[in-house]
Formats: C-alpha cells, sequence, structure tokens
C-alpha cells in the first residue's frame, strides 16, 4: 500500500515528467511554468469551478427558501441548513444583507444576499393525534378501537417562528364520542396573535348498537362481579333478628326497557333471587326500598364496567303501564269502605302514622276530610318516581328512627293497588315482570282500610302487591321474606350488537 508520502512523490514525479515531455516537444519553459503558463491557467479552471460549485449550492439554498411557503426567516432556514451540513457558516452583517459560506477542499466560498422583507408569522399544526392517555402522551389510536364509555384525549402539536403557542379549548381535551371537534390554535410573536382554525375528526369510538335491534324480553349476557353477602341489622330492617343474604350466583337477564333518548338499556334479572329478605314496623317502612337498593348494589354490580346495581322500583313497572293498565290501576278500590286510587280517606281514630312520613307525597297529618284537596297528590295520568314520592324519607336513609306520630285527624292517599301483570296492563312488559314467585318493589304504599291506614312496601308476582308492617291502630307486622329482583342500567355502546347463544353480548 502506498503511503500519503509515496503519493505526494509520485505525483511530484508525474508533474516533472509531463513537464520535461512539454519541453521536448518543443513548448518552452515559460509557456509550461510561467505566469500566463499551461499549469497557472490549469489551477484558475480548477478554482473557478470550485467557486461556481459553491455559489451554485448556495444560491440554490436561497431559491429553496423563497419557493418554500413558511414563516421562519432566512437566516433561521439557513442556520438549519448549516446543521445539515450542506453550508458551513450564516453571518447577518447588520445591513440587510446574509453572508453564506461554503467549505470546498478546505477553502471557504462565500456570496452575500440581501435579506427578504419580514413575512407574517403563521401558526404551524404538527402532530394531531387522538390518545387514551389523559396526559396526551401515546400514539394516536385506530378507528373504532375503543369502546363508547371511554374517554379519550386530543392532543395537538403547533409552533409559531419566533413565538409560543397555545390551544383553545385546552389540549388534552377530554372526548366521549365521535364527532367533529373545533380548535383555534393561538401563537403569540412579540406580543401579537395569530391564529389558525383546526377541525379534528375523532373516529376511534366504536358504533354502538342500534336501538331499534333491541327488544323487551331479550336476553343479554350480564355477568356481576362475584360477591359473598351483605349483612342487614335488625336495628334498620325492624326484623325480629339479622339477615345475612348471600349473592345468588346464577342470576340472569333480560331486557326491562330501552330508553332511545338517553341510550340506554335496562335489564332485570330473570328470576328473583333465590334468597330472601323480611321487614317489620315503622323500621321496615322507612328502610325497606333503600336496603332493597343496597343488597342489589353490592351483591349484583359489575365494578369494571362502571354499572351500579339496584332494585326493581315502582317506576320501572309503572312506566310500562298501558293507557289501559293506567285506567286500571287508578279504578282500583277494594270495597266501599275503602278509597280509590289517587284517592283520600280521613281518620279521627286510630291516627298513627310513621314520624317520617309527614311529609310524603300524599300525606295529611293533621288534615280535616274537608281540606283533603290540599294535600299534594301523586300524578296519576302516569307512572309514579317513588323516590319523588317519598323524598322526604330517602334523604333520611337509613335510618335507626322508629317512633310514630299521632295524627288529629289523619287523612291518608290510597297508593296500594292490586291488578293483574298482563298484555292488556303492561305491554310486552308483562311477560318480563309477571312472575309466579313473588319479588320486592322498592316502593312504599299506604292502602286504606275501613277503620284504620295500612303502611307497607310494594311486592309484586302475576299482580301488583304489597306487604303491610305497620298500621294506624299502632300494630306492627313482619312481612313475608320475598327475593329481589336486580336492576341494571347499560349505556348502548356497552352492547357490542353480537349475540351469544341468542343473548345480545357486552364488550369487555
Amino acid at each position: 500500500m502506498k503511503t500519503k508520502e509515496m503519493k505526494g512523490i509520485t505525483l511530484v514525479a508525474l508533474v516533472i515528467t509531463i513537464v520535461v515531455l512539454l519541453i521536448l516537444a518543443g513548448v518552452s519553459i515559460n509557456t509550461v511554468l510561467g505566469d500566463d503558463g499551461i499549469i497557472k491557467k490549469a489551477k484558475e479552471a480548477a478554482e473557478a469551478t470550485r467557486r461556481a460549485s459553491a455559489e451554485e449550492e448556495m444560491n440554490r439554498l436561497v431559491l429553496e427558501y423563497q419557493l418554500a411557503s413558511n414563516d421562519e426567516t432566512l437566516e433561521s432556514f439557513l442556520q438549519e441548513k448549516v446543521t445539515e451540513g450542506r453550508i458551513n457558516g450564516v453571518t447577518d452583517n447588520g445591513d440587510g444583507t446574509i453572508t453564506i459560506t461554503k467549505k470546498v477542499d478546505g477553502k471557504d466560498y462565500t456570496i452575500t444576499v440581501k435579506k427578504p422583507a419580514a413575512s407574517t408569522p403563521s401558526v404551524k399544526v404538527g402532530a394531531i393525534r387522538v390518545v387514551s392517555d389523559s396526559t396526551g402522551a401515546g400514539s394516536s389510536l385506530g378507528e373504532a378501537s375503543t369502546r363508547k364509555g371511554t374517554t379519550l384525549y386530543i392532543m395537538i402539536e403547533s409552533t409559531i417562528s419566533g413565538g409560543t403557542t397555545t390551544v383553545s379549548p385546552q389540549v388534552p381535551y377530554a372526548v366521549t364520542e365521535n364527532g367533529t371537534y373545533k380548535f383555534t390554535v393561538i401563537g403569540t410573536v412579540d406580543g401579537t396573535a395569530y391564529t389558525k382554525e383546526v377541525s379534528v375528526e375523532v373516529n376511534q369510538f366504536k358504533n354502538g348498537i342500534n336501538l331499534d335491534d333491541i327488544q323487551i324480553g331479550d336476553s343479554v349476557n350480564y355477568t356481576y362481579d362475584s360477591a359473598g353477602s351483605y349483612s342487614l341489622a335488625s336495628t334498620y330492617s325492624g326484623y325480629s333478628s339479622n339477615q345475612t343474604i348471600a349473592q345468588d350466583t346464577t342470576l340472569t337477564w333480560q331486557v326491562l326497557n330501552v330508553d332511545k333518548e338517553n341510550s340506554t338499556v335496562d335489564l332485570v334479572s330473570v328470576m328473583p333471587t333465590s334468597n330472601t329478605v323480611g321487614f317489620r314496623g315503622i323500621l321496615g317502612y322507612n328502610n325497606g326500598p333503600y336496603i332493597m337498593d343496597k343488597i342489589c348494589e353490592t351483591l349484583y354490580s359489575n365494578n369494571s364496567l362502571g354499572i351500579k346495581a339496584r332494585s326493581i322500583d315502582l317506576l320501572d313497572m309503572e312506566k310500562q303501564l298501558t293507557a289501559a293498565g293506567i285506567a286500571e290501576r287508578n279504578a282500583y278500590q277494594y270495597d266501599s269502605t275503602t278509597a280509590k286510587y289517587g284517592t283520600t280517606k280521613t281518620y279521627t281514630s286510630n291516627t298513627k302514622y310513621p314520624s317520617l312520613y309527614a311529609n310524603q307525597k300524599g300525606a295529611g297529618v293533621d288534615v280535616a276530610e274537608v281540606n283533603a284537596s290540599t294535600i299534594t297528590q301523586p300524578d296519576i295520568t302516569k307512572g309514579n318516581d317513588p323516590y319523588e314520592e317519598s323524598k322526604a324519607i330517602a334523604t333520611t336513609e337509613p335510618t335507626a328512627d322508629s317512633t310514630y306520630g299521632t295524627g288529629n285527624p289523619l287523612t291518608v292517599t290510597q297508593i296500594y293497588y292490586n291488578i293483574s301483570i298482563n298484555e292488556t296492563n303492561y305491554g310486552k312488559a308483562a311477560s318480563v315482570l309477571s312472575r309466579y314467585k313473588y319479588f320486592w318493589v322498592a316502593a312504599r304504599f299506604v292502602y286504606t282500610r275501613s277503620n284504620y291506614a295500612r303502611f307497607g312496601l310494594h311486592q309484586a308476582g302475576t299482580y301488583t302487591d304489597g306487604d303491610g308492617v305497620f298500621d294506624s291502630d299502632a300494630d306492627s307486622y313482619a312481612s313475608n321474606s320475598w327475593g329481589l329482583r336486580p336492576v341494571v342500567s347499560l349505556p348502548s355502546s356497552l352492547l357490542t350488537g353480537e349475540k351469544t347463544n341468542d343473548a345480545w353480548n357486552l364488550s369487555k
């Protein structure tokens, strides 16, 4: 291998050889080596070539800048090219010109160009991502990759030369459904604001099932968390002993109600739970609906899906009433000594009542029969929400209050009714609601008897019914022990639109 020194010697020898040959050919030494000789001209030609190449490259960069639609300065643009190694230096001369330097074969070549007039800064929008991390980190998720009910976050990256940017509304921006979301990116340079409107299309959420496909009575593959049991103290149930209600692990589920306006589907257990619960007296009346809900919440919820179970209540049933069913309910009257549903009866003796009943809708403590029309009544034209009817009691739950008051007189509203749970009265929902095994319904009732009022809790089977727990003559009763029918409300987005064994599946 030849060393650098040897290569140098070889090159010198070659030059000497060429010179000698030229002289032998009759060319004078002056022509070859003189001030205007061949060698000098060759060197000048090589220098001119190097300069032209360097200047061409530098001028090309200036042209690139002029053709590009960007908001950065020429100096900033050229500094980037220094970093890339395409040129070697940029100098602002302070007189409106810039000198560009490019090194070729160890020698610097320069050109000087005029700085262009400053352009108006503009906002640059970079990556737009839809991610699952609330900090905005991570790669953008794919289309239809996420179930509804989940929160995703829009992240927008932006810059402006010589300034800072902000995004309004602020990012990361939380979204829970597909759609087009609009933002304004605001860039600020030397106190002046520049804006750019940005639209972000979110299509990461899976389309929910068409609710027209879901019918009352359809089976759904809902699974609830494994739980042990619910411990119920007699100090709240009024029952003669504490009760332990174990989880029923065999429940299956079907659709009770489809709410298209709110995109929810209510499921109810097909059968009542095999494990039962009982109540007694004023405590049972005061706390019964609350306890029913808490047992169902504890034993039949799915926390990973954010689903909280509760007991079936009177509104679940009454909102299924047909026009014929509402008429049947409103016409209910046991006999001529009792009041018709939604009307009042006044007692001048046997006027005891659970203390918390006093402010319940329909109550007329110390209201004479002649003034009964002043009592606030439930709306008999529709189904009634038991929570709204008993809000005064609900705000105290659970309570250890077992006291009663004495009315002078006592006027009450008949809320109990006993009608058949059939298709005439309940439409298609009758097949879901009617069962030969009784179950509790989370709601209170008042039943007018000939000479006393009975306070109790709703239950149902093939008919609507109820169990009394306290009478206005101060007698207390223990109810029967009935099972529960848990209800869960699902956002429709949890339904995948697919079935297994003829039951709708839920997304995991």
